[in-house]
């Protein structure tokens, strides 16, 4: 009897390391990365909420990311914060420094740069997140489609490695 109760207790403490075990295993299993190479994603965005602080030149722009290949509701958010740059003379009026976060379903793409228009710009990617994580270098390429509600297409060039 004394053996029996004994089995049963190394049994179950086995089980406990094992479950243990495969529990680490797969928390440790590396997320999906994107691949080495080039790699030209394109999305677009609808506006959702846009404000302005006057005082402090400054704009933050929130907006919802679509893929209609993949889903006809938005499978990602964003935010655009920019400060307009005073008046120098090397620069266009209006020019602003604008920091972006993108928002996937797999991570993050976070980029940044000069803004001189608000119908077509570029900003460099600085970095990600999750599946993301391993880009290198890149920008995002923006192009106003609609600017009654504002509509833009994002094409993502990212260089991983």
């Amino acid at each position: 009897m004394l053996c029996y109760r004994r089995a049963e207790r190394i049994r179950t403490i086995a089980v406990i390391l094992t479950s243990a075990l495969l529990l680490v295993a797969s928390a440790s299993a590396a997320p999906p990365k994107v691949a080495a190479g080039k790699a030209a994603i394109t999305v677009t965005t609808q506006v959702i909420k846009q404000e302005s602080h006057k005082k402090l030149q400054l704009q933050i722009i929130a907006f919802a990311i679509y893929n209609k290949n993949i889903s006809r509701y938005a499978i990602g958010n964003g935010v655009i914060r920019c400060t307009r740059i005073s008046q120098k003379r090397t620069l266009p009026k209006g020019t602003r420094i604008c920091l972006a976060v993108y928002r996937m379903p797999l991570g993050q793409i976070i980029a940044g740069g000069l803004v001189t228009s608000n119908v077509f710009y570029r900003l460099a990617v600085a970095g990600g997140t999750g599946a993301y994580a391993n880009v290198g270098s890149g920008q995002v390429q923006v192009v106003a489609t609609k600017l009654k509600p504002r509509r833009e297409r994002l094409i993502f060039v990212i260089y991983s490695f």
